[in-house]
């Protein structure tokens, strides 16, 4: 029988990946998809329709997967479509603001366990910092500056492995006041 033409990620979570494909012609076909581990998935044969699903699960947050997706009738599998996917990271447990200053916030969180896992940082106003996951040691710190002294800020911090990101930690932290209160001081000397 003849291979799929392509396989997409229909959803993704830290331990599943469902996977959708445009069936192969012949409703009577099967599918069996195959995990790099050797472990096969069979898929019902769908008379219905014209996409096919198959959720893989038990797989570990942030890691690369290789799949094969088989055709199969009449016992006879096809040559195979082959391809990759990605399950989502973890997200950091915490943010902390180990520096504080009017006009700038030091943040800093664990790493998470893969050297290949990078950060990004998303303000309330939608525009977002790639940081690299890269920095020595087991912590990484960030600086976020030209900010107003004595607002809170809020954040998401997102785990991202090759282009996928995590749910999301939602945080907010405050700027010093000493400027702010300088300011109010001058205006009514």
């Amino acid at each position: 029988p003849p291979n799929v033409a392509s396989v997409s990620v229909r959803a993704r979570t830290e331990t599943a990946i469902t996977f959708e494909w445009s069936k192969a012609g012949n409703n009577a076909y099967m599918y069996i998809l195959r995990n790099s581990n050797k472990t096969e998935a069979y898929t019902p044969t769908y008379w219905g329709g014209s996409v096919a699903s198959q959720t893989v699960s038990s797989l570990s947050p942030g890691t690369k997967y290789n799949f094969t997706l088989y055709t199969v009738f009449g016992g006879e599998r096809s040559s195979g479509y082959s391809f990759s996917a990605v399950t989502m990271p973890v997200n950091v447990p915490r943010v902390n603001v180990s520096q504080r200053f009017e006009n700038e916030l030091v943040l800093a969180w664990a790493k998470v366990n893969s050297s290949n896992v990078g950060y990004v940082l998303r303000h309330r106003d939608g525009t977002e910092i790639l940081i690299m996951g890269s920095q020595p040691g087991s912590v990484v710190t960030h600086n976020v500056s030209s900010l107003s002294p004595g607002t809170k800020y809020s954040f998401t911090l997102y785990t991202v492995f090759e282009g996928t990101r995590s749910r999301g930690l939602n945080f907010s932290s405050y700027t010093g006041l000493m400027k702010l209160i300088d300011y109010i001081f001058k205006q009514t000397s």
